[in-house]
């Protein structure tokens, strides 16, 4: 029955409300419960964000230093799903809204491996319905599970760079990178850009920052090739490591 009432449901006008502050909408404290919640010093948001589960501020540890994303919101609105059963609404929170640099958005529902509600048909009704929703709207509606967030070396070398993103470089250093890695036909070895920057750390504050990027779907080490982030290539398309 459910799965029947998903196909009509948008001619009841499923309604997507966000927060008065364009900042998550959904707080740590509701008045009825208090939920475990990180708060990851978002990059790529702008600021802390709150997360509900550890696989949460994993993806937004690979969304930080990803080049084909350039923002990040989680707990970014709410879905009111009006449904014949009772008078109000069923209520859906994903868990992130993802920008990329092609303006594609993504909206992301994660989840652990082994979370009980996978099996439950209200939950599988919800879903179906705002997938069916940002479909019309042109997003992108993303179901990922814990394991392939913490995937290696993506989600270790996510780890491994992250703490760095804030750091500060000047101007100088920027262009003198960026002039050897043109000079040396497209990529320099890690242990190369760190010389002409200072560390290895603060080659990872450009690769959050989308100056550079190297492959993180492999181990990083001394010989890893670092290249130049090619924004207009990326505006055109723009493909997400995860």
């Amino acid at each position: 029955m459910l799965h029947q009432l998903s196909a009509t449901l948008t001619k009841n006008s499923p309604k997507i409300v966000v927060a008065r502050d364009g900042g998550p909408i959904r707080r740590i404290i509701n008045g009825r419960q208090i939920k475990p919640t990180d708060l990851y010093p978002s990059f790529k948001g702008g600021m802390a964000l709150p997360a509900e589960a550890e696989h949460e501020v994993g993806l937004l540890e690979i969304s930080d230093v990803d080049k084909a994303v350039v923002s990040c919101l989680t707990q970014p609105h709410r879905v009111e799903i009006p449904v014949p059963w009772q008078s109000k609404p069923l209520i859906y929170f994903p868990d992130m809204h993802r920008g990329l640099a092609d303006s594609t958005v993504e909206i992301f529902e994660t989840f652990s491996d082994d979370y009980p509600r996978l099996k439950d048909p209200h939950y599988a009704f919800k879903l179906d319905v705002v997938s069916e929703l940002y479909s019309r709207i042109g997003w992108k509606f993303r179901r990922v599970k814990a394991s392939d967030i913490f995937a290696q070396p993506l989600y270790g070398n996510a780890h491994l760079i992250i703490p760095w993103a804030y750091a500060r470089l000047s101007p100088g250093k920027i262009f003198s990178l960026e002039t050897a890695i043109k000079q040396a036909g497209g990529a320099l070895p890690l242990s190369s850009a760190a010389e002409i920057v200072g560390s290895k750390q603060l080659v990872y504050t450009l690769i959050v920052q989308r100056h550079v990027y190297c492959d993180l779907n492999k181990t990083i080490d001394e010989d890893t090739p670092i290249m130049m982030v090619d924004h207009g290539a990326l505006r055109r398309c723009s493909t997400p490591i995860l």
